[in-house]
């Protein structure tokens, strides 16, 4: 007989007493049954959003109970948005210590499954919440990975590299840091006798270069690197934190990689340009505002 499921949930909150209270919470729903198709759950407890954040690094958790007030972290929808970024499926469900309608509205749009004031928690009401929220999470994802995955490649299509682009901006904004964005034109020049791209002549082609790029970009580009297939050629790559510099570098690598791989399929183009924070207010901007192309790197036929 299969052993029963168990529900992963982390707790991030710094209030003893709340800490204590929801633990008793916790256990009352799970004496009384009430987890559905989870049988009991397990209980990870933190009391610093640095900490947090190192958690989800290193485990898969079902659902998040977070309250905003950390040691470490004043502001709270960023504190929100910080978990969000690295909280993968898991399901957000906000602790508050009073009703504040204005934030609870803010934080649903956000993408918070629910928010709870703590002095009102009950043990249904809490039960709901989680399974609820996790129930919706996977049909979401579920739906998401039809309409924004790129069935060839595996990554975001451009309607949903344009959707996640924007909350990437929207972070880097948030955390005053740097952001790098770059464009991969596969094939971008063939031979003299085509008046197009190899990747553009032969889909073939076109197909093993997008393939291998995306493959290569996973490795050798930070791991939160958001990527996506912009136009049939060509990919998107989207990093918070990762200075102009840096992603030059890195591009230079994938570079090399390609036409190694391919040494027959064309020249490839990248341009890398530096999305400072503040500085673009969409991802249509970013794509389309042809002098903020500042650093422009062509591959070389021989090297």
């Amino acid at each position: 007989m299969a052993h029963p499921k168990t529900l992963n949930l982390l707790l991030v909150e710094d209030n003893l007493e709340d800490e204590h209270l929801i633990r008793e919470a916790l256990c009352e729903i799970e004496d009384n049954c009430l987890w559905g198709r989870w049988s009991d759950c397990t209980l990870t407890h933190v009391d610093h959003l640095q900490d947090a954040l190192e958690c989800l690094q290193l485990a898969r958790f079902d659902s998040i109970l977070l309250n905003l007030t950390l040691p470490d972290s004043s502001n709270l929808v960023d504190t929100f948005l910080r978990v969000q970024a690295g909280a993968g499926d898991a399901t957000l469900v906000v602790l508050c210590d009073e009703d504040d309608p204005v934030l609870a509205v803010r934080l649903i749009r956000e993408g918070a499954q629910d928010v709870i004031v703590k002095s009102e928690i009950e043990c249904l009401p809490l039960a709901r919440a989680i399974r609820h929220g996790i129930e919706r999470t996977r049909r979401l994802a579920s739906l998401e990975s039809r309409v924004f995955i790129d069935p060839l490649t595996g990554v975001q299509n451009r309607f949903g590299f344009m959707q996640l682009g924007a909350h990437y901006l929207k972070l880097a904004r948030k955390m005053g840091t740097a952001a790098s964005f770059l464009t991969i034109q596969l094939g971008a020049a063939g031979s003299a006798t085509n008046n197009g791209g190899a990747a553009d002549n032969n889909p073939d082609i076109r197909d093993l270069l997008l393939i291998r790029a995306t493959e290569v970009s996973r490795v050798i580009f930070p791991e939160d690197t958001l990527i996506g297939r912009l136009q049939p050629s060509s990919l998107g790559l989207l990093s918070v934190g990762l200075v102009e510099a840096e992603a030059a570098e890195i591009a230079e690598r994938l570079r090399h990689d390609l036409h190694s791989a391919f040494p027959d399929a064309g020249e490839t183009a990248f341009v890398v340009i530096g999305a400072d924070p503040g500085r673009w207010s969409s991802m249509e901007e970013l794509l389309e505002d042809p002098v903020s192309c500042r650093i422009e790197h062509r591959a070389r036929r021989n090297v």
